[in-house]
């Protein structure tokens, strides 16, 4: 009996060792379809973020867009109430640009007749301080319509 119970013995043990061996190839079976469904959920996640990552990019730059739009209207209407508050005065500039253009043609007249007065045949005597401050004084009073006048000379037509 004893040479009995030695392979009733080992029979058992291989047969244990079967249950743990089938035990095992179960668990790693489990593991593996386990860590598979993880990727796939992983991989589903990345996806989602590289998805929400475009999306997110897309909304930065949208309302990048939408930013400089708004300052430009911004600016636009803020252009746009200066010119505004100034066109009383550029109809009143072009009532009174009529007024600086016979000023300024009277003073033009006036110089020419005054140099065609001046003598130029024969003994002709002159205070040289006093030519420099009559010109000096003529060059004061068109002085101020210099900056009007050299803003209209490119409208002029030749």
């Amino acid at each position: 009996m004893v040479g009995g119970r030695k392979v009733v013995g080992k029979q058992d043990d291989v047969h244990q060792l079967r249950l743990l061996d089938n035990c095992y190839v179960q668990y790693r079976f489990l593991n593996s379809r386990a860590e598979a469904a993880a990727k796939v959920k992983s991989a589903a996640a990345e996806k989602s973020l590289h998805g929400l990552t475009d999306r997110i990019t897309g909304l930065r730059e949208s309302v990048a867009e939408k930013r400089a739009e708004v300052d430009r209207i911004r600016r636009e209407q803020r252009l746009c109430s200066a010119v505004t508050s100034q066109v009383p005065y550029l109809d009143q500039w072009s009532d009174m640009e009529g007024d600086y253009s016979s000023c300024l043609r009277g003073v033009t007249t006036a110089l020419h007749d005054a140099s065609i007065r001046l003598p130029i045949i024969g003994n002709v005597r002159a205070n040289c301080g006093e030519i420099t401050e009559v010109l000096n004084s003529a060059v004061q009073l068109l002085e101020p319509l210099l900056p009007c006048v050299e803003n209209f000379l490119p409208k002029v037509r030749p």
